[in-house]
């Protein structure tokens, strides 16, 4: 079930795995790319700080058990990921 938090998940830069920036549509890596870099980490977290509207997938998990947020930017253009460990 999708739903917006008015709320986010408190997310620290420790519980992230991999991050993914791309046009909305599709995130398989064809119209963005996922990152596993401490830098990539620092810049969507800097990101994911100030977006107001972010949604989560509750009770769904990726393929490697970590849950998700995810959230545009405000003009509608980019899709932004967080993939973490929130059992840490």
């Amino acid at each position: 079930m999708t739903t917006t938090n008015p709320v986010k998940p408190t997310i620290s830069i420790d519980q992230i795995v991999r991050v993914y920036s791309g046009r909305p549509g599709c995130a398989c890596g064809c119209r963005g790319n996922y990152r596993e870099d401490l830098a990539s980490f620092k810049r969507s977290l800097a990101k994911y700080s100030g977006a107001t509207a972010v949604q989560t997938d509750e009770g769904d998990l990726d393929l490697d058990g970590n849950k998700f947020v995810y959230w545009r930017n405000d003009q509608g253009t980019r899709t932004y990921t967080i993939y973490y460990r929130y059992n840490t």
